[in-house]
C-alpha cells in the first residue's frame, strides 16, 4: 500500500503544482482579454487608457513566453495524469474479475502489470526480474485477481530473501501436454530442508516477527489447488529457491485424459 501510494502521489504532486502555476497564468490571461474585449475604438481617450493599460500587463513576461510555459504544463500535467491513468490500470488488472469469477486470461497480461506494481521496490532492492515467456499466449481459465496474487508474492519473497545483496529472479513460461508452466527462480540464499517441509503451512513463516504473516504461500497453494493445478518448492543447496506451478490450459485436451 505505501509503494502504490507512493507512486500515486508522485505524478499527482507535479500535475497539482504546474496546475497552480497554470492558475497564475491564467489569469493574467484572463485579465488581458478582459482589456482587449473592452476596448472602444469609438472613443479615442478611452482607448488610449486602455492601451496603456494593456501595455502594462504584457511589460512582465512576453506573450510568446507565457504561451511556451503553459505548453510546457500542460505537458507535465498530462504525463502525470497518464501515469496515474496506467497505475490505475495495472491495480484494475491484478485485482482482475470478481472472486470466484473465472474467464480465460493470459496470464502475460498478468505478470506484467504485477511486475509495474512492484518495480519501485525492486528497484530499490536491486532486484533484477528477466521475463522469458514465448511468443504464444498462455492462456488458462482462471480467476485472474486471484493467480495475479500468487505471482506478487512469490515475486515479492523472492525479492525479500535477497535484501541487502543484489540479485535477480527469472519467470520462465511453457505449454505442455494440456498445462501451461510458470517457473519463478531466484539465485538467493535458498530455503533449509525444515522450512521446506512447512512452507505451505498457514502462519509459518521464516521472517523475522512484523515482517510476514505466514500466510502468503498457503494463499498460493490454496488459490493454485483451487485452479485444478499444482505448486512446488525445490531449493538445492546454495542454488536459490525456484517455484513451479502448473495448470490446466484453457480448452486443451491433456494426455493425461482429464
Amino acid at each position: 500500500a505505501a509503494g502504490v501510494a507512493h507512486e500515486v502521489n508522485n505524478p499527482v504532486n507535479f500535475a497539482l503544482n504546474s496546475l497552480r502555476t497554470m492558475r497564475k497564468l491564467v489569469n493574467e490571461i484572463v485579465e488581458t482579454a478582459g482589456v482587449l474585449s473592452a476596448m472602444d475604438p469609438s472613443d479615442p481617450e478611452k482607448l488610449g487608457a486602455q492601451v496603456r493599460e494593456l501595455e502594462t500587463l504584457s511589460s512582465g513576461v512576453p506573450p510568446e513566453e507565457t504561451a511556451a510555459e503553459l505548453q510546457e504544463l500542460v505537458g507535465i500535467v498530462t504525463e502525470g495524469l497518464e501515469r496515474t491513468s496506467r497505475l490505475v490500470g495495472n491495480l484494475r488488472d491484478v485485482a482482475g474479475p470478481a472472486q470466484g469469477v473465472r474467464v480465460p486470461v493470459d496470464l502475460r497480461g498478468g505478470i506484467e502489470s504485477t511486475l509495474t506494481l512492484l518495480r519501485r521496490s525492486l528497484d530499490e532492492a536491486g532486484v533484477a526480474v528477466e521475463l522469458r515467456l514465448p511468443d504464444e499466449p498462455l492462456r488458462v481459465n482462471a480467476d485472474a485477481g486471484a493467480l495475479n496474487q500468487v505471482i506478487l508474492n512469490l515475486v515479492k519473497n523472492s525479492a525479500e530473501a535477497m535484501e541487502g545483496h543484489t540479485g535477480s529472479i527469472w519467470i520462465e513460461g511453457s505449454r505442455q501436454d494440456g498445462y501451461v508452466s510458470l517457473v519463478l527462480r531466484d539465485d538467493g540464499p535458498g530455503v533449509s530442508q525444515e522450512a521446506r517441509n512447512r512452507l505451505f503451512e498457514p502462519f509459518f513463516t521464516t521472517k523475522v516477527a512484523g515482517r510476514g504473516s505466514g500466510l502468503g504461500l498457503a494463499i498460493c497453494q490454496r488459490i493454485v489447488t483451487e485452479h485444478e493445478g499444482t505448486i512446488v518448492l525445490s531449493s538445492p543447496p546454495g542454488e536459490g529457491a525456484t517455484f513451479t506451478i502448473r495448470l490446466p490450459e484453457e480448452g486443451a485436451e491433456r494426455s493425461d485424459g482429464a
